[in-house]
């Protein structure tokens, strides 16, 4: 819905704009034409650049986030094998790992579990050594070592976001990029439609390009329906923020889940069971 909205608001901008553009029907020059034709190269080039380099990004930490909870489903799968008592524990922690991780913009969260993060490892050391094989033992310490591993690329990728410098140049050029041609506009209904479509475009692409540095795209939550496949496999009750239900779809084999209200008093989240309807 957000979506659409930002849409309607960026068409009905641009249409006003050109519709009542006070600078157009300047003779078009050589050398107005050469500046706008820099200028509109050059943002074509920086845009495609930064969405290339950005997507490149988004979807690497995607990839890495299924690997994150494909590596959380394997401990706790592990840790069962080996003492049914730990996995309980692991569960419990793995659980608060994944609902404090969903406080957070996925460029932020991995600095924001720090705690919830050592828990899990804690239990390493609670596992009982006798009768427990090594083949085991070595591949809950690889599974381990895989999680931390994927967790520090998370973090590192996460940092990759465009800074002041690049934003300054971007948004220079698409400023100028319009200015010039609202500046050589042309008069009649041709030159409202390219002016509103040109204008919306810019709009667009610098929205794309924000949504990817935000590791966002659109509406969509990339760590929602991930991590729900954890709780799957730990038989838990799934969990889910009041405000990502609008944009999941909860499967009807799921008799029960759990909402995560914010009380507005505390900071903190009631976490309340719902019956699937």
């Amino acid at each position: 819905m957000k979506g659409v909205l930002l849409v309607v608001l960026f068409f009905f901008v641009s249409i006003i704009i050109s519709l009542f553009n006070p600078l157009g029907g300047v003779l078009v020059s050589d050398e107005i034409r050469m500046v706008f034709s820099f200028t509109s190269f050059l943002f074509g080039i920086l845009s495609g650049f930064f969405i290339a380099s950005l997507w490149d990004r988004f979807t690497k930490i995607r990839t890495l986030i299924s690997k994150e909870s494909a590596f959380l489903e394997d401990i706790y799968k592990f840790f069962e094998l080996a003492d049914k008592d730990v996995a309980k524990r692991i569960a419990e922690k793995i659980d608060r790992y994944i609902i404090k991780a969903q406080e957070y913009d996925l460029h932020l969260y991995q600095e924001k579990i720090g705690e919830e993060y050592s828990d899990i490892f804690e239990e390493l050391g609670n596992l009982k050594q006798e009768g427990l094989s090594k083949t085991l033992t070595n591949r809950i310490i690889a599974l381990t070592v895989e999680f931390t591993e994927t967790r520090k690329e998370i973090l590192s990728r996460g940092k990759d976001k465009l800074g002041i410098f690049h934003w300054t140049v971007l948004v220079f050029l698409a400023g100028l990029t319009i200015y010039i041609w609202l500046y050589i506009q042309f008069e009649g209904l041709f030159g409202i439609i390219i002016g509103t479509v040109l204008i919306f475009s810019i709009f667009a692409v610098i929205t794309i390009i924000y949504d990817l540095n935000n590791l966002t795209w659109g509406t969509e939550r990339m760590d929602v329906e991930i991590y729900e496949k954890v709780y799957d496999e730990m038989g838990m009750a799934r969990y889910y923020p009041e405000e990502c239900l609008d944009e999941v779809k909860i499967p009807k084999e799921i008799d029960e889940y759990r909402v995560g209200y914010l009380n507005p008093e505390t900071g903190e989240r009631d976490v309340e069971k719902v019956k699937n309807e």
